[in-house]
């Protein structure tokens, strides 16, 4: 499902993106996947930043997050979610920053 919404993402050509990032990006997303964690849109900054949610916690990733967190998965690490810094979305309009 991700990935799917990442190709939107990218066919807007709003983002700037090389292939490799593209390619990181892709994996990053289908762990994500896996996990129950989705892909809910991007802002474009002085780098792209994705916001993940799993519709009750919502994380803010830079690119650059995203490829050290990869980084440091690939080297037998693992995310440690609960160190994160997150939204809490309670109902529709509330959320709380942690």
């Amino acid at each position: 499902m991700n990935e799917r919404i990442f190709d939107i993402f990218l066919e807007r050509g709003e983002l700037k993106l090389t292939p490799e990032d593209i390619t990181l990006l892709k994996k990053f997303f289908h762990y994500l996947d896996v996990n129950s964690l989705f892909l809910r849109s991007y802002e474009i900054a002085a780098e792209p930043i994705f916001i993940i949610s799993d519709d009750a916690i919502r994380y803010r990733f830079t690119l650059s997050e995203i490829k050290n967190m990869w980084d440091s998965m690939k080297g037998g690490n693992r995310i440690e979610w609960e160190k994160l810094p997150f939204e809490y979305v309670a109902g529709s309009d509330a959320q709380k920053s942690f």
